[in-house]
């Protein structure tokens, strides 16, 4: 499970009296089958991380979690990267709905949406959570992925992603299961390469882009025994 999926899964539970993290708030309410919580920070440790949400207010009704102002990281504070939200809304074994997710590098927004739906099955469609990495000849690199599973036996991802020093570029996967014994993969990237930026201006290298594009596909299909 994706590292934010697990982490509010464990928040949904926390508040359901399913206990599985530490948490930390001002104040806690429980009516019923109803909890909320103010000031809230959760920490959770999990095989490859420390997985930190804080959020003004966190409330449990009729199996919906919902989030004002969550901000979620694996970083100590503060934090070099983390992705805010003026509210989210959390359906377990669902997704997650944000409103105005922004995706920070320190405390600079660097990307931001008026909406996004995470999916928490994998298979629904929706938008993915964003990646950075930083390889030496692009620099710092931004990609949001989307996925579409139109069938059951079909998916697609489309990331377009940005980099500090080459440009954007668009990528694309589609792989699909025609029947139980054959599958495909096809990959292909478009890049719009502007050299470095260079000089005292901080301009691109080249005026007009260079497009770069690569393709591969691969299949297999086992044999009748």
């Amino acid at each position: 499970m994706n590292p934010l999926f697990f982490f509010l899964a464990a928040t949904s539970q926390l508040l359901a009296d399913l206990p599985s993290c530490g948490l930390e708030a001002s104040r806690i309410e429980v009516e019923g089958d109803e909890s909320t919580a103010t000031d809230v920070r959760l920490v959770c440790t999990s095989t490859f991380a420390r997985h930190r949400l804080s959020a003004t207010e966190a409330s449990w009704s009729q199996g919906r979690l919902r989030l004002m102002e969550p901000v979620y990281s694996t970083c100590d504070e503060p934090a070099a990267w983390s992705i805010s939200a003026r509210r989210a809304s959390l359906v377990p074994e669902e997704g997650l709905l944000m409103e105005w997710p922004a995706f920070r590098i320190g405390p600079v927004p660097v990307m931001v949406l008026p909406a996004a739906y995470v999916p928490l099955s994998d298979r629904k469609s929706g938008v993915l959570l964003p990646t950075i990495q930083r390889l030496a000849p692009i620099g710092w690199e931004l990609a949001v992925p989307l996925y579409w599973a139109p069938r059951r036996d079909l998916d697609f991802t489309v990331a377009p992603a940005v980099a500090t020093r080459r440009g954007a570029s668009v990528w694309l996967e589609a792989r699909g299961a025609p029947s139980p014994k054959t599958f495909f993969d096809f990959q292909s990237s478009v890049w719009f390469d502007q050299g470095e930026r260079r000089g005292p201006d901080y301009v691109w290298a080249r005026e007009s882009p260079i497009v770069r594009t690569s393709l591969q596909a691969h299949g297999h299909r086992t044999s009748p025994s």
